[in-house]
Parts: C-alpha cells; structure tokens; sequence
C-alpha cells in the first residue's frame, strides 16, 4: 500500500478539503448569495434579477473568502487541534501549514484582484492590512 505521503498533493488537498470545507459549504454559500443579490434587486426594482458575469465573481469572492478564514483558523488552532483531533488530515502531516498558507495567498490574491477590478480599492487595502 502507498503510504500517505506519497499519494499526490492534489489527493491529500482533496481529503483536507472533504474534511474541513465539505462541498456542502460551498452550495450553502451559493444559496445565500443568490437569495440575497435576488431580493435586494427585486427590492429595488432593478431590470434584472441576474447578471451572470458579475454574479460569478462574486460568487466566486465568497467561496474564497470563507475558504480564507477556514484556512486561518487552521493555523490558529494547530496547537490545539494536535491534542484533541489527531487524525484529522492536516495533523496527521498528509498536507502541511506550508501547503495552506499557499492556498491562502492565491486566496487573498484572488480577493484583492477583484476587489481592485470591482473597482473598490479601499476594499482591497483592506483585505491587504488583514493578511499582513
């Protein structure tokens, strides 16, 4: 059998990811981002209740973003998380901090560059100071 380690990075980011931001996350997101965007414009009476390349980044944005604290709190509770929940991927050593904190900087890269092209640049010195 090949052992963990072993197996591509790919795989093991796919077992944190199963573990820690189940897909179930994410479709949750998407509900409450599509719920919301469609009241407000129904609210305000805007011509359309979608608008798909907008919506998308967005979307997109929000993903990220909640990927970017699950990913912080991983490394604020590392210490802990050895003690009390070893088999968990990331404390078994199958991925790294290291391999984290990567995903997390293309994370913030992602969000700064859309906020930035979104036209909000106070937004993405924002985001910028959080990371720092």
């Amino acid at each position: 059998m090949i052992e963990n380690k072993q197996k591509s990075i790919l795989i093991r980011l796919g077992w944190w990811q199963r573990e820690r931001f189940p897909v179930a996350n994410v479709i949750l997101v998407c509900l409450l981002y599509f719920s919301s965007a469609f009241s407000i414009r129904y609210m305000f009476k805007m011509e359309r209740l979608l608008y798909l390349s907008n919506d998308l980044c967005n979307l997109l944005s929000c993903i990220i973003f909640f990927l970017l604290l699950r990913i912080l709190d991983e490394h604020k509770d590392y210490k802990s998380d050895l003690i009390y929940f070893p088999k968990r991927v990331l404390q078994r050593g199958d991925i790294s901090l290291s391999h984290l904190k990567l995903i997390g900087f293309f994370a913030l890269l992602y969000l700064f560059g859309h906020a930035y092209l979104a036209d909000y640049p106070y937004f993405s010195i924002i985001i910028l100071l959080i990371y720092l």
